[in-house]
């Protein structure tokens, strides 16, 4: 055996470990994309749920002391709202950055599936930067499309 062999079983070698690498690499970016995007949808969730209480309590302190309403209570509910708002918007935006497929014909199937309520689908779609699906994984279509 020469010394080209010797390199050439060497290359050989190194672009097998190198594909093994490759694909396990690949799978790992596969689960961390998964992850997050999980992630995402499970702030949103809770976001949605603080906002929702947020605004609850906000009204219920106005009904419950309407007749002595405190300013500096009441100023300070309004901006926990504003910055749930503010909270919920910002997971929207981190939705669309992790879902593949983030088009408005997406949102409404979401909306189809209960994946996503239809009163927030107008704030997800301000976020779309297409309305078609050019590259969509998925088949399905709302009612009414084509």
């Amino acid at each position: 055996m020469n010394f080209s062999d010797i390199l050439g079983i060497i290359g050989i070698v190194l672009a097998v470990i190198s594909l093994v690498y490759a694909v396990y690499q690949t799978r790992e970016k596969k689960k961390l994309e998964e992850y997050v995007r999980s992630q995402a949808w499970y702030i949103y969730s809770k976001a949605n749920n603080v906002t929702g209480i947020a605004q609850a309590g906000l009204g219920a302190y106005k009904q419950a002391h309407a007749q002595n309403l405190n300013t500096q209570v009441l100023e300070l509910m309004a901006k926990t709202d504003a910055f749930g708002q503010d909270l919920f918007r910002e997971t929207i935006r981190q939705i669309q950055l992790a879902e593949p497929d983030f088009t408005h014909n997406q949102i409404d199937i979401w909306v189809l599936d209960g994946k996503l309520d239809k009163d927030h689908a107008a704030l997800f779609k301000a976020l779309c930067v297409s309305s078609s699906t050019p590259n969509s994984s998925s088949k399905r279509t709302p009612h009414g499309a084509a």
